[in-house]
């Protein structure tokens, strides 16, 4: 259930006065377990000549499937055994930039204004922004007036920045803006908004809800039997998953707009 009519308290008026009593409201939040799953083909000569080719398909397969769970989980669309994922979830909080000629310092309310609908919706504060890593990059390239950069990296002992970078990364902190840890995630589009627009996602994650069952993330296996015929095996990842972002949606800031068009450095 989500709560859609909260609990209240009130003040005692005075002793044994009547205490405030309120009724809380829910409705049914359906959140469908969804499979994930792909396979591949190889000859049983490439497995059996060939040095980890196994181990190396499978591997892969792995990656594949943690990064369509990763592009589900942000743009699923709710149909057709698919996720809903943050982009489609209803009553999120949104930040429309607009700018023909997007600048750093301008973008930074921006980004400001979405944290603080985080901070005053869910009374929560956000764990994490999401981008696309080439807006990363056009971020910490961004030059003042004296050509010095905007972001400056954390080791520097950086002051009066606008941000923070670590060492370039992918799955990790890439750094800091408003004290708030940086993201990287290759899934989000650059083609939104008039086919050249990508979008910002400022988030508290503990109300992103995931669930996967640890013994399949993802199972792996291997059927020899139904390509025996042409000596080939197939290899095979496979993996069940829920996710909600709609329990909490004031949890989540979708920033877009013109202003994040064709942000490259």
């Amino acid at each position: 259930p989500r709560i859609t009519t909260p609990t209240s308290v009130g003040v005692q008026t005075a002793e044994n006065a009547a205490v405030t009593e309120s009724d809380p409201d829910d409705t049914l939040l359906q959140v469908p377990v969804n499979t994930i799953a792909g396979f591949v083909d190889i000859s049983r000569q490439s497995i059996e000549r060939g040095e980890l080719v196994e181990q190396v398909v499978l591997a892969d397969l792995a990656s594949a499937y943690n990064a369509a769970l990763d592009a589900q989980v942000l743009n699923g669309t709710g149909l057709n055994g698919q996720h809903l994922g943050i982009r489609a979830t209803s009553g999120v909080n949104t930040v429309t930039y607009t700018d023909a000629s997007p600048t750093l310092p301008e973008l930074y309310p921006q980004l400001a204004k979405a944290a603080g609908l985080i901070v005053s919706g869910r009374f929560a504060g956000p764990s994490h922004f999401v981008m696309h890593p080439t807006t990363w990059a056009w971020v910490v390239s961004r030059l003042d007036a004296d050509n010095r950069p905007l972001v400056l990296p954390d080791g520097q002992g950086p002051a009066n920045s606008l941000g923070t970078a670590e060492a370039p990364t992918y799955g990790g902190f890439a750094g800091n803006l408003l004290g708030v840890p940086v993201v990287l995630d290759a899934n989000v589009g650059l083609t939104y908004g008039g086919g050249t627009e990508t979008e910002i996602y400022v988030v508290a994650a503990a109300d992103m809800m995931l669930w996967e069952d640890p013994s399949l993330a993802p199972a792996q296996l291997r059927f020899d039997e139904p390509g025996s015929a042409n000596l080939t095996v197939r290899l095979l990842a496979y993996g069940y998953s829920a996710f909600t972002a709609g329990r909490q949606p004031k949890a989540v800031s979708v920033v877009s707009g013109t202003g994040l068009a064709a942000l490259t450095p």
